[in-house]
């Protein structure tokens, strides 16, 4: 057996970063890339830029005194890597560059001491059902050791039906590599990059254009009018969607100014929808409060789940909403989100039990169903669980990554999953539910980050198998704050041993065991094989019961009609319905959750064709970046959709951190992300419309180019990241220079 296996470098949790990043094409003779930074000349924060970078344990950086050309080259040494990971650089290739065509790629590389391992550049083609192709260079063979600059090569032809192409270069085993001056070619000619971005102090014509077309405004506060935000109107003019993101979950400036800009679309521009990333049915809830004063309005809120949702910000809005209407105007409360189906499922129930006693039949099996989905008591998947020392791990964030091979997983899903319980529930939980192993794909690495908070009362992990077909799993590893997790007494995370110590198995219907067959590393691995023997419940199954559900209800309309049932109330048992079933799609991989999210807006606007809406996500929904909710619905409505995207430079935002749920530092932005260059203008707060960005106006086209962008989400990062074109991601900012942390409410 080899010291080492390549398909280590499959990197199906770092490689995902890169969806997204928007790069801008050109039609030309000569193929032409955006700015790959291939000889690792610029640099941001000490790293390369357009190259991600990961691997615990190692250590990156650009090093100026050991180059090939140029002035430096990229540096990735192993400090304390645990054996057999990786020191990963990587990007995404545009795929319709190379899509049915032939790809040359060299580059340089040198090393020292690197033993047990190797250091190379690869290249791999995945289409729809996994990886098509791998290529390394130098391929496998004995560790280099120490070597001076030495070139290597190789040739791929891109399948035509390609779907996605990742690449970059890596360091496995100890030692030190040095990365140079990599060339591609397409099609024998050599690719050309896009200008790189500017990286520096920003000029004064730049800062002066920003400082003339920014609409100042006065504050985030709600209720002191808007005489500052009038100038919203020839923004916005006939556009029916607004959708307001925001770079955090938790920042108050950017809640507060939602509030006011909603005041100001409901009094001055006749909106009269709000709907928010919330679950459909129990946002509806609140909307009975605000137009009828039905309800307790905290416990409304909190009832939307969500604790990015359940703060003082949002409240006094809520209790805005109802003054508003109460007042003689008009504005609803609604929900677009889709990801829990409890209450749905008990909508749909109720109205079958008054209205269709023919329908329980169905809806009763679509619940079973889905509860069996939800519920990991049923015992319907092959598991394998655990119970981790709560000692070692409380207070830490948690890396829990591993590898998985499939064959014939039509249905359902595989994967690794981690709890954190605490005394009023969960805290955190993750199986991978979205993006679960499927189909027949060999060993590819996945992983699972979570916030173990310092109040945990119980921790459970382990390997999971949903659907038919058979897996495998190996070479588990747990990292506590980048640290190595080792306790060979408790746990074999390879599975080597007789039995799986640590984990207790089973599952209705598979066969769970050792396999000394199949191996990622080692000599055996443990393998959850479907059987067949039971009918085995899995999140596609409930999606198509929901959909007989919804068949019945829509073709029984005439005769709900003649019993003398509302058309909204038919619209809305129906609408739940496919609530519940958008959450099964959801879990079985059938439907990302931001198609199903575009298409309840959709439905919400549908009710009230007339109406306009304002619509309250993150930045990562409300794009136009292909995949997020904001590129279904301006697909879909054209100009009528209008995206506003919220930045900030520096301050304190909520989110989960290893101490559990908080506030945190942000880090300040930085020369060569927009953020900064909006900060240097010196406006502590501003709105620009991007739209105004043209050729015409040269200091203003940086801003078409790439530059550094941050979405920080639920939990605490950086969330620094490279886009292409900002104007192609929404129509405007809204910029604050401090953010603060939300008040979150008990």
């Amino acid at each position: 057996m080899p010291n080492f296996r390549w398909r280590q470098i499959e990197l199906a949790t770092i490689i995902p970063l890169l969806l997204g990043t928007g790069f801008l094409l050109f039609a030309v003779n000569a193929p032409i890339a955006p700015f790959l930074n291939l000889d690792f000349e610029l640099g941001v924060r000490g790293a390369p830029y357009a190259w991600f970078v990961g691997g615990s344990g190692f250590d990156f950086s650009l090093d100026t005194k050991v180059f090939q050309s140029g002035t430096q080259s990229l540096r990735i040494q192993n400090i304390n890597a645990p054996t057999g990971t990786l020191g990963v650089a990587n990007q995404q290739f545009p795929i319709d560059l190379v899509r049915g065509k032939h790809v040359h790629i060299g580059g340089w590389i040198r090393t020292a001491d690197v033993r047990d391992g190797a250091a190379a550049m690869w290249w791999r083609v995945d289409g729809a059902s996994g990886t098509i192709s791998l290529d390394n260079s130098p391929p496998p063979g004995p560790a280099p050791g120490t070597k001076e600059w030495t070139r290597y090569e190789f040739d791929r032809d891109v399948s035509p039906t390609a779907s996605a192409v990742f690449w970059g270069v890596f360091l496995r085993g100890s030692g030190t590599a040095w990365f140079d001056n990599i060339e591609i070619a397409i099609d024998g000619v050599p690719v050309e990059q896009a200008q790189p971005p500017f990286i520096g102090e920003p000029t004064e014509d730049q800062l002066q254009w920003i400082r003339n077309n920014a609409i100042r405004i006065s504050g985030a506060n709600p209720g002191q009018g808007w005489a500052d935000l009038t100038a919203l109107k020839e923004l916005i003019g006939n556009a029916r969607i607004v959708a307001l993101g925001e770079a955090t979950h938790g920042t108050s400036e950017f809640f507060h100014m939602k509030h006011r800009i909603l005041e100001f679309l409901a009094n001055e521009m006749g909106f009269t929808i709000f709907s928010i990333e919330a679950n459909m049915p129990e946002a509806y809830r609140v909307n009975d409060y605000v137009l009828n004063g039905q309800g307790d309005a905290r416990k409304l809120l909190k009832g939307m789940y969500f604790w990015t949702w359940n703060t003082q910000e949002v409240l006094d809005m809520m209790y805005w909403m109802r003054d508003f209407n109460t007042s003689g105007g008009h504005i609803e409360f609604t929900g677009f989100d889709m990801q829990i189906p409890t209450v749905a499922m008990q909508i749909v129930r109720d109205f079958a039990t008054a209205n269709d006693a023919g329908a329980l039949s169905a809806v009763t099996r679509a619940i079973t169903l889905t509860n069996n989905v939800t519920s990991p008591s049923t015992g319907n998947f092959g598991f394998a669980t655990g119970t981790f020392p709560l000692r070692d791990a409380a207070g830490k964030q948690v890396r829990y990554s591993g590898y998985i091979k499939t064959t014939g997983v039509t249905q359902g899903f595989a994967g690794l999953w981690w709890r954190v319980d605490g005394r009023n529930g969960v805290l955190a939980f993750d199986n991978m539910s979205n993006r679960g192993a499927t189909g027949t794909r060999d060993w590819t690495r996945y992983e699972i980050n979570l916030p173990v908070s310092s109040d945990a009362t119980n921790i459970n992990f382990g390997a999971l198998h949903t659907g038919d077909g058979t897996v495998w799993f190996d070479a588990l590893t747990v990292e506590l704050d980048g640290e190595p997790y080792m306790n060979s007494d408790r746990f074999d995370f390879d599975f080597e041993s007789p039995t799986p110590l640590g984990f207790s198995t089973g599952g209705n219907g598979y066969q769970v065991r050792l396999d000394n067959q199949t191996a990622y590393s080692g000599k055996q691995s443990l393998r959850m094989q479907f059987l067949g023997t039971v009918n085995t419940t899995t999140a596609a199954s409930a999606a198509s019961a929901w959909k007989d559900v919804i068949d019945r209800f829509e073709s029984s309309r005439t005769q709900y009609l003649e019993k003398g049932l509302s058309t909204r109330d038919i619209d809305w048992a129906i609408q739940n319905a496919r609530i519940a079933r958008q959450a099964m799609q959801l879990q079985a991989n059938q439907i990302p959750r931001d198609a199903s999210m575009a298409a309840n807006v959709d439905w919400i606007l549908q009710q009230s064709p007339e109406a306009k809406v304002v619509l309250w996500a993150h930045n990562g929904h409300v794009n136009r970046q292909p995949g997020a909710m904001g590129s279904f619905l301006a697909g879909r409505y054209g100009k009528d959709y209008l995206p506003i995207e919220f930045a900030f430079h520096e301050g304190r935002y909520n989110a989960i951190n290893a101490a559990g749920l908080g506030a945190n530092d942000a880090s300040p932005s930085f020369p060569g992300s927009a953020e900064y260059v909006f900060h240097r203008t010196g406006i502590p707060q501003f709105i620009l419309d991007l739209r105004k960005i043209s050729p015409n106006y040269p200091a203003s086209t940086w801003m078409l180019g790439p530059t550094y962008f941050r979405n920080i989400g639920a939990v605490a990062l950086d969330g620094f990241a490279p886009r292409n074109n900002l104007p192609s991601y929404s129509d405007a900012v809204i910029f604050f220079d401090r953010s603060s942390p939300s008040t979150l409410l008990p």
